[in-house]
């Protein structure tokens, strides 16, 4: 507000706080609230519109900024990839059908390091050896060994196979037995 119409607004908020505004002061009173009102929301509004604008820009030249950083890699975009061959993939399926996860992991993680198919890696004799140690270490794994161990006795019989009425009835015996067998399989 000009200068001159803000001393009146003062003037007549005073005579109001003092409670002695005349009716057609009351008027004018509510005409300048309203425009001062409306001054502060212009105010407001105007620096919020500058605030947006400076935003805007903001992210404007950030924006040329990385579309500049980005142009060297617009040429070596990824390509989508080809559709699938099913008789090709069945040709895989049957191909890779006997190895083991662990194989075929193998071989296609050795594919891919050569830059070569599957169907020609398979046929590299450092690849087939490769497979055929792991189908090796497999089988050895599914071994159980053969138990060294053959159990305390007692009168030549196991005492797992013992009745608890021979144990009951031979219990020192049964006892030193076992204890002796313990120690001398933890001498070995």
């Amino acid at each position: 507000m000009e200068e001159k119409i803000q001393q009146e607004y003062q003037e007549l908020v005073n005579l109001e706080a003092a409670g002695t505004l005349e009716e057609a002061q009351q008027s004018r009173l509510a005409i300048l609230k309203a425009l001062d009102g409306a001054e502060k929301t212009a105010d407001k509004t105007k620096k919020d519109l500058e605030t947006a604008l400076a935003q805007k820009q903001h992210w404007r030249d950030k924006h040329d900024d990385l579309e500049k950083k980005f142009e060297p890699f617009k040429e070596k975009q990824v390509e989508q990839p080809k559709p699938v061959n099913e008789v090709d993939l069945a040709k895989k399926v049957k191909l890779l059908s006997n190895l083991s996860d662990e194989q075929i992991e193998f071989v296609s993680n050795y594919a891919k390091g050569i830059n070569k198919p599957l169907e020609e890696t398979l046929q590299i004799d450092a690849v087939k050896v490769a497979i055929e140690a792991m189908s090796k270490k497999v089988q050895d794994d599914k071994k159980v060994p053969e138990p060294n161990y053959s159990g305390a006795t007692f009168n030549k019989k196991p005492i797992s196979e013992l009745s608890d009425k021979e144990i009951q009835e031979n219990w020192e015996e049964v006892r030193d037995a076992a204890i002796n067998e313990g120690r001398a399989r933890n001498k070995k």
